[in-house]
């Protein structure tokens, strides 16, 4: 049996699926896989580490598609053939330019030495392609289109370039790897395990999604193929919705339905209205805040529970925030049932901090930082970087990470100090200074 079920944003799709998770452990001896973005992996184990028993422990698994690959592997093997880095792609990438650079008519037009600036631009769009299922054959039938309209555009020299490369990408792939992608790897190893018999007397439960990549669409089939029971939520308000805003959704139903009508009997599930607000403005909100092809119903009096402020700068922002935290504390509630959202948590880094702590409110901060912001990572390039040339922008970014013995006071002095006379390279940053500290003046400070 395969199952979709649909509801909008708390329409209580996930309470479903855990309800029928406990129906089918009590009633069957079933194991379950509860498969879940990436991401999302450790927030659903917690959930149902509370939810469930221990005794179903050994039955129940909360997985990716990588996890489940993995776990798959260590039954049916798969696990020891060779998968690429990112560093390895880079190197053939680099090969498969290079084995057909005097062919190219537009990525040729740099300069061979800089051949290797071609890398990983041309590695991103190779892994895209990949991705979104692009082959050879769809690459070539584009560019025989683009050829039609104008043989030598821009575009479809890039693209006949590209062609290029991708097929000579996929020989070297192919003769040295077998795939070598994770993705291919776990589609591979998955496809394995279902001819094997893996996930018979299996239920399978697909839950968050809301658009996959080619490959897994493909693993997705292969589980309504040999599962006894797949069940897919869906976040859309009815099998027939056609809002606006669920698109992306809506044609991710449809790839899969299209595949779940060739294996077994499907079942439509539409869940009741929201549950997860309750306040009526909240839930007003949640209904009507993407549905752009209706006017909302606009009440007339407010329960409170949104509230709109207008405040003159951010730190005017800050204190609002901090007003309305400390009277929900003495209503009851505690810090850490609080959250504060922002758009941009950079732009109020060291307000709000500051703000919170007048108003001794404990909070911590978080936000998405690339590797490279942190102080460690910025230290070891600049460590890097400055015994080549001794440039003044390194060794003044090394002396701003905090991990120098220099005080923030320091840092920012030895900073002004170096600018104002242009203090660089190697000569002059291991000679003493003797410099005013104030620059051209009279007075020697």
């Amino acid at each position: 049996m395969i199952k979709f079920v649909f509801g909008g944003p708390g329409s209580g799709k996930t309470r479903f699926v855990t309800d029928d998770i406990r129906r089918v452990l009590r009633e069957t001896d079933k194991r379950v896989f509860l498969l879940v973005p990436e991401q999302q992996t450790v927030i659903y184990e917690t959930k149902l580490a509370r939810e469930f028993p221990p005794e179903f422990a050994t039955r129940l698994e909360a997985t990716s598609f990588t996890r489940l690959s993995d776990t798959v592997a260590r039954k049916t093997g798969g696990l020891v053939r060779p998968q690429l880095s990112g560093g390895v792609r880079a190197l053939l990438t680099w090969r498969a330019v290079s084995s057909v650079w005097s062919a190219l008519t537009y990525l040729s037009s740099t300069s061979a030495r800089a051949k290797s600036s071609l890398v990983p631009s041309v590695t991103a769009a190779l892994n895209e392609m990949r991705v979104n299922g692009i082959t050879p054959e769809d690459l070539e039938k584009a560019v025989l289109d683009a050829e039609a309209d104008d043989p030598d555009s821009a575009l479809t020299r890039k693209m006949r370039d590209l062609l290029a490369v991708m097929a000579a990408y996929n020989s070297i792939l192919t003769e040295e790897y077998g795939d070598g992608t994770a993705e291919g790897a776990a589609a591979r190893i998955i496809r394995g395990g279902a001819d094997s018999g893996f996930f018979k007397n299996t239920a399978i439960y697909v839950d968050s999604f809301f658009s996959v990549t080619k490959e897994e669409y493909g693993i997705i089939s292969d589980l309504m193929r040999c599962a006894d029971d797949v069940t897919v939520t869906v976040a859309m308000e009815s099998r027939d919705s056609d809002m606006a805003r669920e698109e992306p959704v809506r044609n991710f139903f449809k790839r899969l339905n299209a595949e779940a009508v060739r294996f077994a009997d499907v079942d439509y599930v539409t869940l009741g209205e929201r549950c997860r607000a309750a306040a009526g403005t909240l839930r007003k909100v949640s209904e009507y805040l993407f549905d752009y092809g209706r006017d909302p119903e606009v009440a007339e009096e407010s329960d409170g529970s949104v509230r709109v402020f207008s405040v003159s700068d951010r730190y005017a922002e800050a204190e609002a925030a901090a007003s309305i935290i400390e009277k929900y504390v003495s209503e009851g509630c505690r810090y850490s049932d609080i959250a504060v959202i922002a758009g941009d948590v950079s732009a109020l880094c060291g307000i709000t901090e500051s703000c919170f702590s007048r108003h001794g409110i404990p909070c911590f901060m978080t936000e998405s930082l690339r590797m490279e912001a942190s102080p460690m990572t910025r230290a070891i390039l600049a460590l890097l970087k400055i015994p080549a040339e001794w440039r003044r922008d390194d060794v003044t970014a090394l002396v701003k990470t905090g991990l120098t013995p220099l005080t923030e006071e320091e840092s920012c002095l030895f900073e002004d100090y170096t600018e104002t006379w242009n203090i660089r390279y190697r000569r002059m940053f291991t000679t003493d200074w003797s410099f005013n500290p104030s620059g051209y003046k009279l007075e020697f400070k």
